[in-house]
């Protein structure tokens, strides 16, 4: 019977490069990647191009022997890639801070309440995707929380040129902050010199996708992740 392993995609490549683990003791091995703190867009059974030639092979056969056959009951997930590559000027309307370790049960909690229903409607495991301090650790330079009197509002996350994991309290969506912190991280992103802003989202989020055009992102690519 064939062994799952589950690892966030940043965790295992990490893994495969210090040889942290032993992937050859297992016979039949599936893996199951998980994108870059995304939500949205997970890779269940994914092929990852890396430059250790040894695992694309490796991987490249267990997907081939072991995805058909699960794939089929799976529902299918779309993607976009979103691209802003304008001048702009928007004025900051809110005030981010780097997150601290003292924000994390609740802003776990916010971003588990936030994708709970696109995963499970997706059947993106696990559907609460978030469920230990340890996954968030090595980025937490790049996680930034709106707060109102100390309690997070939202957050947003900048990764290089990339807008991610936009998240708001249920109790504040539909106020319009969901769009002050993608201007937050549009104007984070280009302090930091890069002329082209990007971001993922699944073809299931409408209302995301809407809030990126209207805010003068296009479609650059759509993909079917599964």
């Amino acid at each position: 019977m064939a062994t799952i392993f589950y690892f966030h995609f940043i965790s295992f490549i990490s893994a495969v490069f210090q040889e942290k683990y032993d992937f050859t003791s297992e016979p039949i091995c599936i893996f199951k990647l998980f994108a870059h703190g995304r939500a949205d867009t997970a890779y269940p059974y994914c092929m990852v191009q890396i430059e250790n030639e040894s695992c694309i092979i490796k991987l490249e056969k267990y997907h081939q022997i072991h995805y058909p056959h699960e794939a089929a009951s799976m529902k299918e997930i779309i993607a976009y890639e979103m691209s802003f590559d304008k001048m702009f000027g928007y004025p900051n309307d809110v005030s981010c801070v780097p997150f601290q370790e003292q924000y994390w049960d609740e802003y776990m909690k916010i971003y588990n309440d936030c994708f709970y229903e696109m995963r499970k409607t997706l059947e993106i495991e696990p559907i609460n995707f978030y469920s230990d301090y340890s996954q968030v650790k090595d980025k937490i330079n790049d996680i930034f929380l709106y707060l109102q009197n100390g309690v997070i509002v939202g957050a947003v996350s900048c990764y290089g040129n990339e807008v991610d994991d936009l998240i708001v309290v249920k109790s504040f969506q539909g106020q319009g902050v969901g769009q002050k912190l993608l201007l937050w991280g549009m104007n984070h992103i280009k302090e930091q010199g890069y002329k082209e802003i990007i971001l993922h989202v699944a073809e299931w989020n409408q209302n995301a996708i809407k809030l990126y055009l209207k805010n003068g992102f296009r479609i650059k690519k759509r993909e079917k992740v599964r």
